[in-house]
């Protein structure tokens, strides 16, 4: 028993000095230290915070005051509006009825921000940003109005002179490339008078307002668009950026990348049907690019012979084509298309070609029970 009295009294004893010297090496908060603290705290700002940091380095009260600190660069860089707000105080000012608009709210080192944009069909985008200032405390000013700081016109990219329609698709979203933030939206656009049709993604950056952009051209099939990869247009001013706006690009499924050559060919095709309307008694034939598999296709066909021309019909992405060669220059133009028959049995089928005399092309075609023939002289590009 008397062991264990005195074993107890040991401990008690030995807690008794620890406590004393952790007491004594725990150091003492001045008035004047205190004092500052309770100062910072009651302003909370970051300037008060750098203030107390500044002067007292070494105190145990800066643990404190930087979790403070960090509470409050959370609170004054996080915007407290939403897309709706945005939208909101946007609206209020003068936007046009045909202008396609999108707005974001940003807050950013105690400012708040209202980024927006607007999309004239034309291929104009309006771009905005309104600020207000936030109380040093991060709360919103009330009494502050918003204003317009920066307005400027930039145009939409587009790799098709014939495009003449714009659209807005994707609205103002912030992204993070690296260190930097910026605001990405869409556009798709469209020519009136023929089916080509691009898609093109964009940075704004939020410090300095430059636009980058990444255009995506090619044909509308459907809903689709069938392009090139090799037909994006960069305008961009960084690697990272230019990956950002690629990776979104590619992630679209109705972006369908085709081979150059087919893009090319389809061009000439679409070209053809341009220049050459129903009925026209003169034609007008279009000169084949080097890299159009068009040029490819017609190698593999059984070929009529000439004194001055090599010439084939066949099948290509829904159209039948026929493509000549002059034999003293080497050059390939096309010569003639039309739509696959929608019925065999009803519609006309081309069946056959070939030569009369040095320049006449004749076209051989049935038409249910019945046939007929067109003739195309290659040298006057006339068609009977």
């Amino acid at each position: 028993m008397n062991k264990i009295i005195i074993i107890v009294i040991a401990a008690m004893l030995a807690f008794s000095v620890t406590s004393e010297a952790t007491n004594a090496k725990k150091p003492k908060i001045k008035k004047a230290e205190q004092k500052a603290f309770n100062a910072a705290v009651q302003t909370s700002t970051i300037a008060s915070f750098d203030a107390f940091l500044a002067k007292y380095p070494k105190s145990i009260l800066c643990e404190d005051i930087s979790i403070k600190k960090d509470s409050l660069t959370v609170i004054i860089n996080t915007t407290p509006y939403n897309q709706d707000e945005a939208y909101a105080v946007f609206t209020s000012s003068a936007v046009s009825s045909a202008e396609q608009f999108s707005a974001l709210p940003y807050r950013h080192e105690g400012i708040d921000y209202i980024f927006a944009i607007a999309v004239q069909p034309s291929g104009i985008c309006n771009i905005y940003r309104l600020s207000r200032p936030v109380n040093a405390n991060g709360t919103i000013d009330e009494a502050a109005n918003w204003t317009t700081d920066t307005f400027k016109e930039e145009p939409l990219c587009k790799v098709n002179n014939s495009i003449d329609s714009f659209m807005l698709k994707d609205s103002l979203t912030a992204i993070s490339v690296g260190a930097d933030t910026y605001l990405r939206f869409s556009c798709e656009s469209s020519a009136s008078k023929s089916s080509n049709r691009e898609y093109s993604a964009y940075l704004l950056g939020v410090n300095n307002l430059n636009l980058e952009s990444l255009c995506f051209a090619g044909k509308a099939k459907g809903d689709i668009i069938e392009g090139t990869l090799d037909m994006l247009t960069i305008d961009s001013h960084t690697p990272a950026t230019t990956i950002t706006l690629a990776s979104f690009l590619t992630s679209k499924p109705y972006l369908q990348t085709i081979a150059k050559a087919d893009f090319l060919s389809d061009e000439s095709i679409e070209w053809w049907y341009s220049n050459n309307k129903s009925g026209a008694k003169t034609l007008s034939f279009g000169v084949l690019p080097d890299e159009c598999s068009l040029i490819e296709a017609f190698a593999k066909q059984k070929k009529e012979n000439g004194k001055l021309y090599t010439a084939a019909f066949f099948n290509y992405r829904g159209n039948t084509v026929l493509c000549a060669s002059k034999k003293s220059s080497g050059e390939y133009v096309l010569t003639w298309c039309e739509p696959l028959p929608a019925d065999k049995k009803k519609d006309a089928v081309l069946s056959g070609i070939y030569f009369e005399g040095d320049n006449n092309l004749v076209l051989f075609y049935y038409k249910g029970n019945t046939t007929f023939k067109r003739r195309i002289n290659l040298a006057t590009k006339v068609i009977k």
